[in-house]
């Protein structure tokens, strides 16, 4: 089942952002996050029998109702519940079958939509829709009834396509293997996979129950993350014929959706009947119409169709500032902060309109330093050119508090595409008066380069040009400084200034430093010269520095330096560094485990015996079973 929303007439519908609540496509829809498969599930297997209705151009037809509601208990800018109603005549025609299952050609004649989703929708954009709604698909069957894949035309928007598959995925019926009185199936719909049982109560009837979603598709997306879906009644009863084809179906759902930063949680019920059907007719001129359509359709798996992740973004900010003004938005940021839905709405009104970015840092100026800190952080956050010259501007401003105008500059780091006014701003800000600002300008311009190198490189290179001559005539703490910069931006040009600064005529500190610049240079060189770093160095504070950058890169290269660390390293801090660095991979190879048991057991260290279990936790053996690996061997020598 899938909540959606159709913008389905582009200018003056998709501003108005007409929200469908049907069931879970919102996961995807709204906030963009749904992830489309390779790969479909397991589903029982029947074999396709001809008087199961697969016949060629087999037509039949059947009144359709759909009925959706979306609540937000705690409240939204819009106000109440969302509710919608879609009728029309559900047509289905087989159009081709073969020994994996059957094609259907699919539409909506006469649809018709009611409901305060589209009170504000003009009578002329709602016709549209209609029309848009009444528009032929395919979708490919197994032999049990369970659909897999999805054929759209191309220039169908995406809130269309998942409304009509929709209507695919809660009228489905997957028949048992054998004629069974119950079973259970996995079945898919484009909001993830869940485990549905059926149970027949006579030879005409079945009732379909949806139990739990086992995955829920693209939950660890920026967008649409953290997601808990609860399904808190499902029922379709299913009456059928004697080849098991659906004469009739009514479907009721009741869902609850977690919160997430900004959204209330939604409370969703759902209703879809299917009433006939009229009796079955041949259409002759559907047989074959996939074949004849494919080069003109999308062909993918059931999932939720969504937008790039810009539109996906724009749709959330419109629903999350929809009915609210600009001075309502400042004034609950103004008086708390800290709240997660206020924050999310004011980054929203500066990102859909960025014209008040520099009003907005008059909030920065005027009120305490929790309502500096979330106004300027935002603005990192929306990113827009608007918003980026607002925050530079501030930052220039020597007027303004030093402590905020460094804020200002660090937030600049969650800019993903800095403009080359803003790198123009950070080369100022490097010779500023206040050597705070000097230094977190330094700080902030190596991870401005490293992100901008995508969206303007000419401008990225001047910055990292900049640092690599600064650094190559720096003396003293400086150099440390510069280090941590050229670590920020992790380009393979800054290799040879980390090689110089491990020279071991330079101070340690520095030598840290370098060792930690290392964590993201993307050249092979740099994994070998960590190895080298754990396993030889003679300073503690190296190694464990050169520990700290792993977790940054690609595990495999590092493994065997790091599981030695665990055993032989001579220095306490040292080896307990090395566990935390292996603590996420226990399961990628035994040698982790084995260290890490030695380790447990052997070391003469409480604190690192300690961490040790700690991390193994359920892992951690029987005192009295032999260990796995080799001797314990420790180093002994130490700076």
């Amino acid at each position: 089942m899938s909540v959606w929303r159709l913008d389905a007439v582009r200018g003056k519908m998709s501003k108005k952002s007409l929200m469908l609540a049907g069931a879970f496509g919102v996961i995807a829809v709204v906030f963009g996050a749904t992830r489309t498969l390779s790969k479909h599930p397991a589903f029982p297997s029947a074999k396709a029998t001809p008087d199961r209705g697969f016949s060629i151009g087999r037509q039949r037809r059947w009144n359709l109702t759909l009925e959706a509601r979306l609540e937000n208990p705690g409240g939204t800018a819009s106000g109440a519940a969302k509710s919608t109603r879609i009728t029309g005549d559900w047509v289905m025609t087989v159009s081709g079958t073969s020994v994996s299952g059957y094609d259907v050609a699919c539409k909506i004649d006469h649809p018709h939509a009611t409901g305060n989703g589209f009170n504000d929708v003009s009578p002329e954009d709602l016709a549209s829709l209609e029309k848009r709604l009444a528009t032929y698909f395919w979708i490919s069957y197994q032999p049990d009834g369970a659909a897999v894949r999805a054929y759209f035309p191309r220039d169908m928007e995406d809130d269309i396509r998942n409304f009509l598959q929709l209507v695919v995925t809660q009228t489905q019926l997957v028949q048992a293997p054998q004629q069974a009185l119950q079973w259970t199936a996995t079945e898919r719909d484009s909001a993830g996979t869940y485990f549905a049982a059926y149970q027949r109560r006579t030879p005409g009837e079945i009732v379909k129950r949806k139990l739990k979603y086992v995955t829920v598709d693209g939950t660890s997306d920026s967008i649409g993350s953290g997601l808990g879906v609860t399904v808190d009644a499902s029922e379709t009863r299913i009456a059928v014929d004697g080849n098991q084809d659906i004469l009739s179906l009514d479907s009721q759902e009741k869902l609850h959706l977690s919160a997430m930063p900004g959204m209330p949680p939604f409370a969703v019920e759902m209703y879809v009947s299917l009433r006939g059907p009229v009796a079955s007719t041949t259409a002759t001129a559907l047989i074959g119409s996939l074949e004849r359509a494919r080069a003109g359709l999308d062909n993918m798996a059931i999932v939720t169709h969504r937008p790039g992740d810009k539109e996906a973004l724009a749709r959330r900010d419109d629903r999350l500032i929809q009915g609210a003004s600009w001075d309502q938005i400042m004034a609950r940021v103004r008086d708390n902060p800290t709240d997660n839905g206020s924050v999310a709405r004011f980054e929203a009104w500066l990102r859909r309109r960025p014209q008040d970015a520099t009003t907005a840092t008059t909030l920065a100026r005027g009120n305490d330093d929790a309502v500096a800190k979330t106004v300027l952080s935002s603005l990192g956050v929306a990113g827009t050119p608007e918003a980026q010259s607002a925050l530079c501007a501030f930052a220039l401003d020597e007027s303004a508090m030093t402590e905020r105008r460094r804020l200002a500059i660090e937030t600049l780091v969650r800019t993903s595409e800095p403009t080359a006014a803003t790198f123009s701003a950070l080369s100022r800000l490097l010779d500023d008066r206040e050597p705070r600002i000097r230094r977190q300008a330094l700080f902030t311009a190596g991870t401005v380069a490293r992100l901008g190198y995508a969206s303007d490189a000419k401008e990225a290179s001047q910055i990292e040009s900049l640092l690599l001559q600064r650094y190559s005539g720096c003396n003293g703490a400086a150099c440390a400084d510069l280090m941590i910069a050229l670590g920020n931006l992790g380009t393979p040009r800054v290799m040879p200034a980390i090689e110089h600064g491990l020279g071991p005529e330079e101070a340690s500190g520095l030598r840290a430093e370098a060792a930690r610049s290392l964590r993201l240079v993307k050249d092979p060189a740099a994994d070998k010269r960590l190895a080298t770093l754990i396993h030889d160095d003679h300073s503690p504070a190296v190694r464990a520095a050169a520990i700290f950058a792993t977790g940054f890169r690609p595990l495999a290269p590092l493994l065997e330096p790091l599981v030695r660390a665990v055993t032989d390293d001579a220095v306490d801090y040292v080896r307990i560094a090395a566990i935390g660095a292996l603590a996420g991979h226990l399961a990628d190879s035994p040698l982790i485990e084995n260290a890490l048991v030695l380790a447990a057991r052997r070391d003469p260290q409480a604190s690192v015996r300690r961490v040790a279990r700690q991390t193994l936790g359920s892992r951690f053996p029987n005192p009295d079973d032999p260990p796995k690996g080799s001797s314990h061997k420790q180093r002994t020598s130490a700076e």
